[in-house]
């Protein structure tokens, strides 16, 4: 789910940082945050500002879904947006094509010409 607070984008990710990701990746759990020169992904142990946004686009991948791929001048990150269902006590996430696609439209203005 996507949250849209007063301009601020607030969504859960999962996310792979670099320009290739490599075939056995265990994606990172975070969350797309901010707006403008705000705009980062974040997790419990690391923070990537996106202000720089070179490029977003959209990439399907055979072993991963469809991911954002963001690239900004200081680094590339690939990220979906997960679905969470609670499968008998036991959560079940897959991946959410139509909010990943939405956040690839939301960070589109954001990309420096």
């Amino acid at each position: 789910m996507i949250n849209e607070l007063a301009g601020e984008v607030i969504v859960r990710v999962f996310y792979y940082v670099g320009n290739q990701i490599k075939k056995n990746a265990k994606p990172k759990d975070g969350s797309l945050e901010g707006v403008g020169e705000e705009l980062h992904i974040a997790s419990d142990s690391e923070f990537i500002s996106l202000h720089d946004l070179e490029s977003v686009e959209l990439v399907q991948t055979k072993d991963f879904g469809l991911l954002v791929r963001a690239q900004a001048a200081t680094s590339t990150v690939w990220f979906n947006v997960p679905r969470v269902f609670n499968m008998s006590g036991k959560p079940i996430t897959i991946n959410n094509p139509d909010a990943t696609r939405r956040a690839a439209e939301i960070l589109e203005p954001y990309v420096v010409a």
